[in-house]
């Protein structure tokens, strides 16, 4: 008796050890699969990206930071022009007419995060020069500024590569690691019932409950990782579209990770559910 109990407590222990390395498992080959629908394929990152960049807190947070860069040494000009610039700029930044400069963007973006290529993400600033340059006339102050456009930066870097570690490196390694982990998963989830099969709702409990504590782990990782991510950006303009950048992909991630929580938690209420079923079934049957 004393032996079986023994044997029993270690199917236990072990079932339990597997749930957990099963699931840690399947978070990263959900990473994987994440990876490769939402940072590697072009038409999902780019509709992901350019629907964060053309949102109104970016768009608003881009305007300002172009007049604040083309205007860093007229502070004249920028007092006369300073919220009309940013209001235009931030309206044309949302508009359709911006749409090919801001796919640009975007493209340098993926390339900076998918290739061992490490391009700046930049944004050219030449149509904010001609915006200037036409506020200023319309304000009919032109002769209170002495304006000279060539000193204009022609671009503003949002990202700067030289900060950042070689993301292509961690997105190679997780495209090999996501099929390991995948039939890593699946072989330890399939021990326990080879092993005793008998005890089969039992252990749909534990390993549901594991995989749906792994995928609740998982959605720790973008509050964990957003500080590193925006660590490296000084100017706070650009912190705002970084983090609405990083908050529109980890939301994609996050959506994703739910379908691991939920696999784990039906997994646990289909054991009740059995369970019970079972229950009256029995009850029933010595009714009878």
């Amino acid at each position: 008796m004393a032996e079986k109990v023994k044997k029993a407590n270690n199917f236990r222990r072990n079932t339990i050890i597997t749930g957990i390395v099963a699931g840690i498992l399947i978070v990263v080959a959900n990473s994987a699969i994440w990876a490769n629908r939402y940072i590697v394929d072009t038409n999902n990152f780019t509709n992901t990206a350019v629907a964060s960049i053309t949102s109104e807190s970016s768009t608003d947070a881009l305007a300002t930071e172009i007049v604040d860069v083309a205007l860093a040494d007229y502070p004249t000009i920028k007092s006369v022009v300073d919220d009309t610039a940013i209001n235009f700029i931030s309206g044309l930044l949302g508009s359709g007419r911006m749409e090919q400069a801001l796919t640009g963007v975007v493209s340098r973006l993926q390339v900076f995060l998918t290739s061992p290529q490490k391009p700046p993400v930049v944004i050219n600033l030449e149509g904010a020069k001609a915006t200037v340059n036409q506020l200023i006339t319309l304000s009919g102050r032109e002769g209170e500024t002495k304006f000279d456009p060539n000193k204009i930066p022609n671009e503003i870097t949002v990202i700067d590569p030289s900060k950042y570690p070689n993301f292509y490196d961690y997105t190679v390694a997780l495209t090999w690691i996501s099929p390991l982990a995948g039939i890593g998963a699946i072989v330890l989830l399939a021990w326990p019932y080879v092993k005793n099969r008998k005890d089969y709702r039992s252990v749909m409990v534990i390993q549901g409950a594991c995989v749906a504590a792994a995928g609740l782990l998982a959605l720790m990782i973008g509050p964990l990782f957003k500080p590193i991510a925006l660590g490296n950006v000084q100017s706070v303009n650009m912190r705002v579209v970084v983090g609405n950048l990083y908050d529109a992909f980890i939301s994609t991630f996050n959506a994703q990770t739910g379908y691991v929580i939920s696999l784990g938690l039906i997994a646990v209420v289909v054991s009740v559910g059995i369970g019970v079923a079972e229950h009256y079934r029995i009850k029933s049957n010595n009714k009878k």
